[in-house]
């Protein structure tokens, strides 16, 4: 599990230096400027930790179930409904991720067409927690 310090930030810094990250990001212009960037900033393991979450809230979406979440991605019960309360309290939550599944996974090669074939792929059961 990742570590996070204990010292609390002031809020007006925490919020300063999450903005500046996420336009950091975003002026990021090439996947290969993004894949060495993250690859540089996270371990394997929060890599791994995102990667996780992601395709948990694409099967969700998917109608998967969490036996199938669970034991296809090696999660926890606990991650999963984390993101299903999300997804169940708030349909319009990860309208992006879920767009990003259904529009990519048809067409050009890349991440969401993996993760859809990845998910299409999958011989689990779908609907039902």
């Amino acid at each position: 599990m990742p570590h996070v310090s204990r010292k609390k930030l002031k809020k007006k810094i925490y919020q300063k230096i999450s903005d500046h990250f996420i336009e950091f990001i975003l002026e990021l212009k090439s996947s290969a400027n993004a894949k060495s960037f993250l690859t540089n900033l996270l371990t394997k393991t929060e890599r791994i930790m995102l990667a996780k979450r992601l395709a948990v809230i694409g099967m969700l979406i998917k109608g998967y179930s969490f036996e199938a979440i669970q034991k296809t991605l090696q999660v926890s019960p606990s991650t999963i409904d984390r993101f299903w309360k999300i997804i169940d309290q708030n349909p319009n939550s990860f309208l992006l991720i879920r767009s990003k599944i259904e529009i990519k996974s048809k067409s050009k090669p890349g991440f969401w067409k993996v993760l859809g074939d990845f998910l299409d792929g999958l011989s689990l059961v779908k609907n039902g927690k």
